[in-house]
């Protein structure tokens, strides 16, 4: 009896803060032939130590306007189950949250191997059972893992309780990066950027993710609420589809969207940034030594510009926080007799290609 009150009450109040939210449309475009896909690829529910029933995880992924999510239960710890609330194997959360998916949303079949360091926490994602994962030795988890065509990622290497006084790579993730077991890392999760793991998949061309790790209801979670949005893993896919995602993430085509910021590899924030923030116009005045730039945000992301390497005899704006959808314009003054080519430098603070290292962006002019 205890236990059914329980339960009606949780679900009552899980129904409530889901549809206390509001549909969101995250309006991110596509780059070139690839479509932008919103993916949050590590999430948990009461069949681990979450606290929130599958399908509430498939709800709650659809109004804030994801493309999929991967449920990926810690294998090693159930909390309910070994209390006997629940009832279920490693696969059961998957299969209760399947059924949301479709054409437009898709669920992928995950697990967390959940050790203490080393080697920490990992993911494998794209698996077939998660039964198969629960073994005594890690090596044998990341061996079924990998027997099962999984793709496998660190997650949150930097996170305080398993890396107190630094991020750092120990000989025993050299040794699952060099076997093969290691396909990509988490640069994001909840509401910490790792600049260690950013520098990482940089050099060693891992695939960068950010997720949520959502545990709680996620209008509860302190990065819903304060950016109106999860971290998520912006996917550049060729196609709309789940083995369009696996692609992607082997061919390292991804960026993370943290709080304001956009993290990835410039070879794929480049294009990104191309697509949202575009210069529509340059009017030359016939009277003055000015000329005109007009830029438009098509996007819902934001951008924060500050001057960098600068011409001096140019006159143009220091500094400008680009909101969405926002179209300005800047005025540019140049001296008397001055011609040919100019350029126009910004460094885009809230967009970062290494560790805490913002995209540069010129604006050719020519007089």
């Amino acid at each position: 009896m205890k236990k059914t009150g329980f339960f009606i009450a949780f679900f009552l109040l899980s129904g409530q803060i889901l549809w206390s939210q509001s549909l969101k449309y995250i309006d991110i475009p596509n780059i070139g032939e690839y479509v932008t896909l919103k993916c949050d690829f590590h999430i948990h529910t009461v069949f681990s130590d979450g606290n929130v029933w599958p399908t509430v995880r498939t709800k709650e992924a659809r109004m804030e306007g994801l493309d999929a999510i991967a449920i990926t239960e810690h294998v090693e710890f159930r909390r309910l189950h070994d209390q006997g609330y629940i009832n279920g194997d490693h696969n059961t959360a998957y299969e209760i949250a399947k059924s949301a998916g479709n054409k437009n949303f898709f669920v992928i079949h995950g697990s967390e191997i959940t050790r203490r360091m080393p080697p920490g926490h990992w993911n494998a994602i794209f698996i077939e059972d998660g039964n198969k994962l629960d073994t005594k030795e890690y090596m044998d988890a990341f061996k079924e893992a990998k027997a099962q065509n999984a793709f496998i990622f660190w997650n949150h290497p930097g996170w305080w309780s398993q890396a107190p006084n630094e991020t750092v790579w120990l000989p025993e993730h050299t040794k699952l990066y060099e076997e093969g077991y290691m396909h990509g890392i988490e640069v994001v999760n909840s509401s910490w950027y790792f600049p260690e793991a950013h520098a990482w998949a940089l050099e060693k061309n891992l695939t960068m993710l950010g997720n949520s790790d959502t545990h709680s209801p996620m209008a509860y979670n302190e990065y819903y609420i304060a950016s109106g949005h999860r971290p998520m893993t912006l996917v550049f896919a060729k196609e709309k589809s789940a083995q369009g995602i696996r692609n992607a993430l082997d061919d390292r085509r991804t960026v993370i969207y943290h709080e304001d910021k956009i993290i990835g590899a410039e070879k794929w924030v480049r294009p990104l940034f191309d697509s949202c923030l575009r210069v529509t116009r340059i009017a030359r005045s016939k009277t003055r030594r000015e000329m005109t730039v007009y830029v438009k945000n098509v996007s819902c992301l934001t951008f924060k510009l500050v001057k960098k390497d600068q011409n001096e005899q140019l006159n143009y704006l220091r500094d400008k926080n680009v909101n969405p959808y926002e179209e300005f314009s800047m005025r540019v003054r140049y001296p008397e007799g001055m011609t040919g080519k100019w350029e126009l430098n910004f460094v885009v603070t809230n967009w970062l290609v290494g560790p805490n290292e913002g995209l540069k962006w010129v604006i050719p002019l020519e007089k």
